[in-house]
């Protein structure tokens, strides 16, 4: 029980010299401010050597700048020509198949073949697509 009593006095004694010490650092706090706040009130010239560096550096940065857009235009277009070229290979392609109908009676039943290779993809999709080996149920005998 006493030693109870002894951290709470600890306790409070610990909190009066905090107040106490936060008033000091408050004041100090405050005339920061006003003196930057002067400090800003008072317009800034700029020397005429920074005005001819400013003028390079955006003269320098409008060159790059319009450098990377003519490159890619130039990448735009050439990504163009070959949309318009993939869209006529495959307008092609799809007017062959229309030529060609595949003729299927209702009756029939067309066999099924595969080769080793697409048996192999299948099994490896189905692992790579089925559900996680620690989610599968194991069976120990």
């Amino acid at each position: 029980m006493e030693s109870l009593i002894f951290a709470i006095l600890i306790g409070l004694v610990g909190m009066i010299f905090n107040r106490f010490g936060n008033k000091q650092s408050r004041d100090s706090k405050e005339s920061i401010p006003k003196q930057i706040g002067y400090e800003l009130e008072q317009p800034l010239k700029p020397t005429p050597q920074q005005v001819e560096k400013a003028r390079e550096v955006v003269t320098e940065k409008t060159k790059t700048f319009m450098d990377r857009k003519k490159e890619a235009d130039k990448r735009l277009t050439e990504l163009k020509k070959q949309e318009t070229i993939i869209k006529t290979r495959t307008s092609n392609r799809t007017e062959k198949r229309e030529e060609t109908p595949v003729e299927v009676q209702q009756g029939e039943v067309q066999p099924l073949s595969f080769t080793k290779d697409d048996i192999v993809k299948g099994i490896v999709l189905s692992e790579v697509l089925g559900p996680p080996r620690a989610k599968k149920r194991t069976h120990r005998g």
